[in-house]
């Protein structure tokens, strides 16, 4: 599966800004409401969730990335944010290392397979060492596509 099919390029930010977790999530749900995909007003909703969901378990994976992630019926099809942060973000990973892959998938709440089908074409791309290398030096979205979508 494809990362591309739910990672569009307005999508990514390769010089994310944000300091801490909530403030990484904050940036890259921008992005969903700047797109229109994701009202204004329910920002602070979808946020909400979000850290509830960071709370009962942290989205820090290791080896760099982290994957905040929630079901919701406040969006209409899956959605998907990646941003780059070349300082690194404590999201409480396993390995105490700070996260500097961080993406973002909101989901309607009655989507399942299409769901896991985003997460693991997301785990399947950033679990290659030489992917995580090549995007952390990634300069241009291009390169970053092609990191995402190989086959392109």
């Amino acid at each position: 599966m494809n990362v591309t099919r739910y990672l569009k390029p307005g999508r990514i930010v390769l010089d994310l800004k944000a300091a801490d977790k909530r403030s990484g999530m904050e940036e890259l749900m921008k992005i969903f409401v700047d797109s229109g995909a994701v009202p204004k007003g329910r920002t602070d909703d979808l946020l909400r969730i979000l850290i509830e969901r960071e709370n009962q378990s942290s989205t820090g994976l290791g080896n760099g990335i982290a994957l905040p992630h929630a079901k919701t019926d406040m969006v209409d099809r899956i959605l998907v944010a990646f941003g780059l942060s070349r300082e690194g973000i404590d999201f409480q990973s396993p390995d105490g290392e700070p996260a500097h892959f961080i993406f973002l998938v909101l989901a309607p709440t009655n989507e399942s397979g299409e769901y896991l089908k985003a997460l693991a074409a997301i785990s399947t791309v950033m679990k290659d060492k030489s992917n995580r290398r090549r995007l952390l030096h990634a300069k241009t979205l291009e390169e970053a596509l092609k990191i995402f979508n190989p086959c392109e």
